[in-house]
């Protein structure tokens, strides 16, 4: 059997997740930055999700397993 590689870092991916081979940190990333964009809509009433992962990449607390995911979405967007 082959194993899944994480896109990002080489890790060993224990699961794929919307087309990407994601290690557990990743994974965790991923499903952060989505948890955080429906909480900015809840907020900020209509954004994008191009325009939400532009703003999360650019924040200087925004962590580089995140910001990983941002910018392949972004990517993914245009």
């Amino acid at each position: 059997m082959v194993e899944e590689i994480c896109r990002f870092c080489g890790r060993v991916a224990i699961k794929t997740s919307r087309g990407y081979s994601l290690c557990r940190y990743h994974l965790l990333a991923y499903d952060n930055l989505h948890s955080a964009y429906e909480a900015w809509k809840e907020r900020l009433g209509e954004l994008t999700w191009g325009n939400f992962l532009r703003k999360a990449s650019e924040l200087p607390d925004t962590g580089a397993w995140v910001k990983d995911i941002a910018l392949a979405e972004l990517q993914k967007e245009q």
